[in-house]
């Protein structure tokens, strides 16, 4: 689906084999690691997923967030 700023994959509700991924599935910032295709190659890394329950997307980063340039000052 993308990245978020601290570097890791966002994926969707599909984990492994294809299963809907639950939240019981994933950590606290609702992400985990298990094998994934990741520049072209499978690899085991950590990585976040979105799914159908709350809340749906990123609780908290794993990762180091970066500074997005301009982000947080009004466009300025």
């Amino acid at each position: 689906m993308g990245y978020a700023i601290d570097g890791f994959g966002i994926f969707g509700p599909r984990g492994e084999d294809g299963k809907i991924v639950r939240n019981r599935d994933l950590d606290v910032c609702h992400g985990h690691t298990h094998a994934i295709m990741w520049d072209g190659k499978k690899v085991v890394m950590y990585h976040y997923h979105l799914n159908g329950e709350y809340p749906y997307s990123i609780g908290c980063f794993r990762g180091k967030p970066v500074t997005v340039p301009g982000a947080g000052h009004g466009g300025h």
